[in-house]
């Protein structure tokens, strides 16, 4: 139910037209963000001795084969960092403030 909650279906693939209509509650998005918090805690809390080490089928998802889970943990992590951390640093230089400095 959270995608009526939050005003509609994820945004990654959406067109501009789309993109720039999407219209949501900062109450609501807040709720979601923090029930995505508490799952997230809730599963790595649960993981039990060797579960790291456990290879995952990621093929379906779209990457090029399999991995651990504890690889593929890392690198959303590590991949997120980047990604959010370059987009920030971008916006601030858009708004004529100063990026990071590194």
């Amino acid at each position: 139910g959270w995608a009526t909650k939050i005003g509609g279906p994820m945004m990654l693939n959406s067109d501009e037209a789309t993109a720039r209509g999407y219209k949501c509650n900062p109450k609501d998005m807040a709720e979601y963000a923090q029930t995505v918090f508490a799952n997230t805690d809730g599963f790595l809390a649960g993981l039990k001795d060797g579960d790291l080490e456990r290879e995952i089928n990621l093929v379906q998802f779209g990457f090029p084969n399999n991995m651990s889970l504890g690889d593929f943990l890392a690198q959303a992590l590590l991949g997120n960092t980047y990604a959010h951390t370059g987009e920030i640093s971008s916006l601030k230089g858009s708004l004529g403030k100063t990026g990071y400095p590194f």
